[in-house]
């Protein structure tokens, strides 16, 4: 019992830190990789779920934050399927292949956490890149808003999920460093 209320508390938390991240509306390229971190942040420390819920979560309060536009409405299952993706590529590796880089070396583990988010963001780059050319073209009708989301939903979400995974992998680093210390 006691490790749900620590599991609710912490997914609290993330959820509060990446609301403050999207409130305070920094620009696209800061805001990005921020909420991929937590993304990334929440799977390591709660599991995959936990990472699929706060991705659900998040294109929810971008598009009432206004840093989606609203002709772009239509996207916002889009974006949690993306999200999900992000969570379960990274969760899973994370997780099953653990035993193929389960060495004691700290290179090892870092090539296995690489590896993890790599696989991560290409999967939601994979999901957004078919997405924007094959799916967008009949949920949005506009076609300005269509040429927006190819811009968005780009390139742009590989750099910024690679970005917010390196993050997430130094920030995770340097708290399992501070566990041991304390």
């Amino acid at each position: 019992m006691q490790n749900r209320y620590r599991k609710i508390t912490y997914f609290s938390v993330f959820f509060a830190l990446t609301f403050i991240v999207q409130f305070i509306g920094f620009p696209p390229p800061y805001t990005g990789p921020l909420v991929n971190m937590m993304l990334f942040l929440t799977v390591s420390y709660l599991g995959i779920p936990s990472g699929i819920l706060l991705g659900s979560l998040t294109p929810v309060i971008a598009l009432w934050r206004g840093e989606l536009p609203g002709n772009l409405a239509p996207m916002v299952p889009f974006i949690m399927l993306g999200n999900a993706l992000l969570a379960a590529g990274y969760g899973l590796v994370l997780s099953k292949f653990k035993w193929l880089f389960s060495r004691e070396n700290v290179f090892w583990t870092r090539v296995h956490e690489s590896a993890a988010v790599l696989t991560g963001a290409f999967l939601k780059f994979i999901f957004f890149s078919f997405g924007v050319r094959f799916i967008i073209p009949y949920i949005v009708m506009d076609v300005n808003a269509q040429n927006k989301a190819v811009a968005i939903f780009s390139i742009f979400q590989l750099i910024t999920a690679i970005a917010g995974g390196i993050l997430a992998l130094i920030i995770g680093n340097f708290l399992k460093r501070l566990k041991h210390t304390v």
